[in-house]
Order: structure tokens, then C-alpha cells, then sequence
């Protein structure tokens, strides 16, 4: 991990955060509370690697978790439309709330189905996105380090395809395994922070 000074600004790189700057009272803040952060981050890698070795029941509850999200969405956007009611747009306001509240309702009653239709969107996406990815790359080749775009186009691509072959199957797995990796990266980033930051402010 490397440290460097940066118009009064302390510059952090490492694996885990990649690359970011703090200025001084933000180092101290993170400094003096290092302990939380490393701790936080020791249970969200934890909680990580739960929802990778139990995949199905992440999937299953992310989808009901983002039903709660929408029908509490939905609630607050109808309370919003009736405290305005002399508005133009009441009616399609009313009308997104609905729709909010009726998507978060199949989503509680048919997780599975939800994962589903949700796995296979991402699929398509990550196909798409990264045969746009690829393209792009190949088409700026002048570009310095224009091999991490196809880079990434092709891990992209390779996991839209994994995705849609292995599809309705892959909703099991996918989106628990997304969870569970983005839980253990954000956990493994936010320990690195405040152990940096405690570094620094020791020194």
C-alpha cells in the first residue's frame, strides 16, 4: 500500500479501495474510529461469504428485499402525491405508486419467479454491455490502456453468456453470488480504509 501527499491530501492505494483521496480531517475521523470500520468490514466479508456458500437463499431474499424497497416506495409516493394534490402530474404519480406497490407485492408472493425474470435481464445486459465494451476497446486502440476496457468487455460478456445458457437455472446462484462478492469487495475495502487511515494518523 502506498501513501502520498497530494495538495494537503492523503492519497491511498491499495487492492481493496483502489485508489481514492482524504484530506486531514477526514484521515482523522477514519483514524480515531478505525476499530468500526475494520470491524463493519470484517462482518459485511463475513455476510459475504454466507450469501456466496448459500446462494439460493440470498437470491431468494434480495428479491423480497426489493419488493419490501418498492411497496415502501410506492406508500411514499402516495403520500407525496396527496400532500400536493393541486399538481399536474397527481394522477401519473398515483399511477408510478401503483405500479411500485403491485411489482413489490409479486415480488414478496413469487420470489422466485422475480429472481428469474431479474436474472435474466442481467444476463442480457452483461452481453450486451460487453460487446459494446469489446467493440469500444478495439475501435480505441489509441487510447492508453485501452486492454482494461476489453478486459472488461470480455469478462462481461463471458458472464452473460454463463448467465443466459445456464438460465432459469442461474437464478439460483447469480444474484446471492453477486451479493455475496459485492458484500466481501465493500467489507475487504472498508477495512483496508480505516487501517489506512490509522496508519496515517499513528504517524
Amino acid at each position: 500500500m502506498a501513501n502520498e501527499k497530494k495538495e494537503g491530501k492523503t492519497f491511498y492505494r491499495s487492492v481493496a479501495t483502489g485508489a481514492m483521496y482524504m484530506d486531514k480531517s477526514e484521515t482523522e475521523a477514519m483514524g480515531k474510529h478505525w476499530g468500526w470500520a475494520v470491524a463493519v468490514g470484517i462482518v459485511m466479508i463475513l455476510l459475504g461469504a454466507l450469501a456466496i456458500i448459500y446462494p439460493a437463499v440470498t437470491s431468494v431474499g434480495a428479491i423480497m428485499l426489493l419488493g419490501i424497497i418498492l411497496i415502501a416506495g410506492g406508500i411514499a409516493q402516495v403520500v407525496h402525491a396527496f400532500s400536493v394534490r393541486g399538481w399536474g402530474g397527481f394522477f401519473w404519480h398515483i399511477l408510478l405508486a401503483l405500479v411500485y406497490v403491485v411489482i413489490g407485492v409479486m415480488l414478496l408472493t413469487f420470489p422466485l419467479s422475480g429472481a428469474i425474470t431479474i436474472t435474466l435481464l442481467l444476463g442480457i445486459y452483461f452481453l450486451v454491455s460487453g460487446i459494446f465494451k469489446v467493440i469500444l476497446s478495439l475501435v480505441s486502440r489509441e487510447i492508453p490502456n485501452w486492454g482494461w476496457m476489453l478486459f472488461s468487455g470480455i469478462v462481461a460478456l463471458g458472464l452473460g453468456v454463463i448467465v443466459l445458457l445456464s438460465w432459469p437455472v442461474s437464478a439460483i446462484w447469480f444474484l446471492g453470488l453477486v451479493v455475496g462478492v459485492d458484500l466481501v469487495i465493500g467489507g475487504f475495502s472498508l477495512a483496508a480504509l480505516g487501517t489506512s487511515a490509522h496508519s496515517q494518523v499513528a504517524h
